[in-house]
C-alpha cells in the first residue's frame, strides 16, 4: 500500500511535486507484487500547524483564506491502508480519499473554534509572508512552495471530493468537524 498525493489524479500547484507522488507509484506498480495506490487529499492533521496561533491570539494568518479542500481524517486513511493491506479485493487499485465535504481554510478554522468553544478568525496574508514566516522556522523552500503551489490552485477551483472512503470503508467518511473535535486538545491553553 502506497501513500500517494491526490495531486496525481487532480493537478495542483507545481507539478514537480505530483510528478515526485508518480514516479513513487510507478515503482510500486512495477514491482511485481500485488498494490494498492491510496491518493490523498491534504491531511487534516495539516491543521495543527495553527494550533500555536490560535492558543495564543485565536486567529490563523494565512495566505488563500477561501482555498477549498475536502480534508482527509488520518483515521480514516489508516483504515482505508488497514482493508487494502488485509484484503486482494484492493489488489491493483488508486483509490482518491477525500473528507465527506469541502472547506474553506477559513471553514475549518470556525469549525476548529466550534470544537473548543472559543471564537476563531482566519486573517488573510500575502503569500510571500507566509512563505518568509515558514522558511524562518527552518522549513526547507519545499514546503511552502508545495502548500501555498497548491492553496493558490484552490483558491480558483476547490480540490477534488470523492466517496471512495466510505465506499471501501463501508461507513461515511469522518468530517473535518469530527478530526476538529478529535484533537480539540491541541488547540486549548
Amino acid at each position: 500500500v502506497l501513500l500517494s498525493a491526490v495531486t496525481v489524479q487532480y493537478p495542483a500547484g507545481e507539478a514537480r511535486f505530483a510528478g515526485a507522488f508518480k514516479a513513487a507509484e510507478d515503482v510500486v506498480k512495477g514491482c511485481g507484487l500485488d498494490w494498492t495506490v491510496l491518493r490523498c487529499a491534504d491531511f487534516a492533521a495539516n491543521a495543527l500547524a495553527w494550533a500555536p496561533q490560535i492558543r495564543q491570539a485565536g486567529v490563523v494568518r494565512g495566505a488563500y483564506g477561501d482555498a477549498a479542500t475536502s480534508s482527509i481524517h488520518e483515521r480514516d486513511i489508516a483504515a482505508v491502508a488497514a482493508s487494502a493491506l488485509a484484503s486482494s479485493a484492493h489488489a491493483g487499485h488508486s483509490y482518491v480519499l477525500t473528507g465527506p465535504q469541502s472547506l474553506t481554510q477559513r471553514d475549518k478554522v470556525r469549525l476548529i473554534g466550534e470544537a473548543i468553544g472559543r471564537e476563531l478568525s482566519f486573517q488573510e496574508i500575502s503569500p510571500q509572508q507566509v512563505r518568509q514566516a515558514m522558511i524562518a522556522q527552518g522549513l526547507p523552500d519545499e514546503i511552502p512552495d508545495r502548500l501555498l503551489g497548491s492553496l493558490a490552485h484552490y483558491a480558483r477551483q476547490p480540490g477534488p471530493s470523492s466517496d471512495t472512503t466510505a465506499q471501501v470503508l463501508g461507513r461515511p467518511a469522518l468530517t473535518f468537524a469530527q478530526w476538529a473535535a478529535d484533537h480539540a486538545t491541541a488547540f486549548q491553553n
